[in-house]
């Protein structure tokens, strides 16, 4: 594992001074594909089928799109901590290979920011 570290590091970092523009567009799908309730799979079981894939999506995406609202409308009254938390394991797995199974640790903090949005859309009325 270490001698492949240290052999794959400096191509990555030459890869990316080269081709900044590819490596963005690169981890931008990554992140789409971190961040989806639908990301393909080599393996299937009994449960992986379209009704899963439609319950994992009607369940996940509220959260993220009430998460969004919440981040920003936390912004100054949350804890930097979160922030930095979700930000900092986004960023290593823009750069990583990833699968939704690895956004699990980030997810608490999702539903933290969606009750921050949800509080905030039921405090204003």
């Amino acid at each position: 594992m270490a001698y492949s570290a240290t052999v794959l590091q400096p191509v990555a970092v030459r890869y990316i001074l080269a081709e900044p523009g590819k490596f963005m567009v690169r981890a931008g799908r990554r992140l789409v594909g971190w961040f989806s309730a639908f990301t393909e799979t080599k393996t299937k079981n009994e449960y992986t089928n379209r009704r899963t894939e439609l319950l994992a999506a009607i369940s996940f995406y509220p959260v993220l799109a009430l998460a969004c609202v919440g981040a920003i409308v936390g912004w100054r009254r949350e804890r930097l901590l979160i922030y930095l938390v979700v930000g900092g394991l986004t960023a290593v797995h823009a750069v990583l290979t990833v699968t939704t199974r690895y956004r699990l640790p980030i997810d608490p903090y999702l539903m933290i920011f969606a009750a921050v949005a949800v509080d905030w859309v039921l405090t204003r009325r």
